[in-house]
């Protein structure tokens, strides 16, 4: 649920009536949104709607506004839980869940080749 300024709650018909009125051709000023998984100090994850106050159109023809590391405006953020590695393994942040269809013969190939998926994941996770 979203709330407005003044901490009352947003029935949604707000929101939506912005985002249409935003998204004519007509209006000059605009709005984008989107979904990210972020990390804060403490290492909590959360789920955030993110906005910027730019129409599509601005944002299409800016590859800045489109980057990771742009600042935007959190809207709405939701706490989501996940198992983290533990700091004396040498890794950080969430564990990954691995599916394979084989998981008898996937499991020993881990176990074996841990300090080179370590590695893997800590490279990949430094992108």
């Amino acid at each position: 649920m979203f709330e407005r300024a003044d901490d009352s709650p947003d029935d949604g018909r707000n929101l939506l009536r912005q985002l249409v009125q935003e998204s004519t051709k007509t209006w000059q000023n605009g709005a984008a949104f989107r979904w990210a998984i972020a990390a804060n100090d403490d290492m909590e994850i959360t789920l955030q709607l993110q906005s910027l106050p730019f129409s599509a159109a601005t944002i299409k023809a800016k590859p800045a506004l489109q980057k990771d590391n742009i600042a935007v405006q959190v809207q709405a953020a939701w706490l989501m839980t996940t198992d983290q590695f533990a700091p004396s393994t040498g890794l950080f942040g969430p564990i990954p869940v691995l599916f394979a269809s084989e998981v008898d013969g996937v499991r020993p190939l881990l176990e074996e080749n841990r300090d080179q998926i370590f590695r893997s994941l800590n490279s990949l996770s430094k992108r």
